[in-house]
């Protein structure tokens, strides 16, 4: 009893003079900071390099927002379909993981599995709909901005973010993009296939609309006559029908240093791709001049994502019609 009655005065002593004293605080954090700590923050992100952007761009806004909160960024193999980390080469400047958690699903569709299913999904729903409404877990895209101490998760695509030049150039810095290379013959075609083939076959861009856009470039630069087609699928080099005088070159390389060549040219096509629309994000916010088409739904996109959009000479972003 004694010993805990000079306890008590040795503590109100430190804090004489002073409601509370430096050394008082620091005796309080470490009886309590296990109560005080806030959980992790673990941004999940499933998808390819396009949506890996995504929610690194959302990873470096909330730590800029909550410097002092412990974010992770993770990273899922799971799916539609596999799709492994293309930013490995960050993982010793940044807090993340690699979950590889990507099933071959093969389930066949008969009236048991689907009523199982049926259930399954209403239950998922029901746990979201409350943990989102607490905000312990964040799954709804319109809410991404909407963090609390004690949310724990983040579970979605994060395309609905705004993005200001600022934002755009720090993530180009990371991917070691400087927008100062420029290559003045060269027209870009980012033309991604893989999968849409499968699941989505109506979001490949016809090579007949992609020949009119080439044309059309060839009218206002006529020594634009290299074209270089990016694509994660084999094509026949005559593919795009193009009248004679073209220099038509194929590249299948990784999605990272597309992103990077792509950047470099003077006028850019992009398809139904993430990619496609980050290419056209970095060559804003770097100021890359030159012409950007885009189909409708990216360039209804783009100019949701950047905000505020603040044109500069020589830089044009036009849609067109798939």
């Amino acid at each position: 009893m004694k010993d805990s009655s000079v306890s008590c005065v040795r503590f109100i002593q430190s804090m004489r003079g002073n409601w509370l004293s430096e050394c008082a605080k620091k005796q309080i954090f470490q009886k309590w900071k296990f109560i005080l700590r806030f959980p992790v923050l673990k941004i999940h992100c499933w998808g390819g390099l396009g949506s890996q952007l995504f929610a690194l761009s959302y990873y470096g806004i909330i730590k800029n927002t909550y410097p002092n909160r412990y974010v992770q960024l993770v990273l899922h193999t799971g799916g539609v379909t596999e799709r492994k980390s293309e930013i490995d080469f960050l993982y010793n400047k940044l807090d993340m993981i690699s979950v590889y958690d990507y099933q071959y699903n093969d389930i066949k569709e008969n009236t048991n599995n689907i009523s199982v299913l049926g259930v399954r999904h209403k239950c998922k729903k029901l746990i979201k709909t409350f943990l989102n409404s607490i905000r312990l877990v964040i799954t709804n895209e319109h809410d991404v901005q909407k963090i609390r101490p004690w949310t724990s998760n983040v579970r979605c695509s994060y395309s609905n973010l705004e993005l200001n030049r600022k934002i755009i150039v720090e993530l180009g810095s990371l991917l070691q993009l400087d927008g100062k290379t420029i290559n003045s013959n060269f027209i870009g075609i980012h033309l991604r296939i893989g999968d849409l083939v499968t699941f989505k076959p109506e979001g490949i861009v016809n090579s007949g609309i992609l020949s009119n856009l080439i044309s059309d470039l060839n009218q206002t630069n006529e020594t634009a006559k290299k074209v270089i087609v990016y694509s994660d699928t084999e094509l026949e080099l005559n593919f795009l029908n193009l009248t004679a005088g073209y220099d038509i070159e194929l590249r299948n390389i990784d999605t990272l240093h597309t992103i990077v060549e792509l950047t470099t040219a003077s006028s850019f096509i992009g398809t139904n791709s993430k990619v496609s629309l980050w290419i056209a994000f970095f060559r804003y916010g770097l100021k890359i001049p030159g012409k950007v088409f885009l189909p409708n739904s990216n360039y209804d996109l783009f100019h949701k994502v950047i905000k505020p959009f603040q044109p500069f000479e020589d830089f044009k972003v036009k849609s067109y019609t798939t």
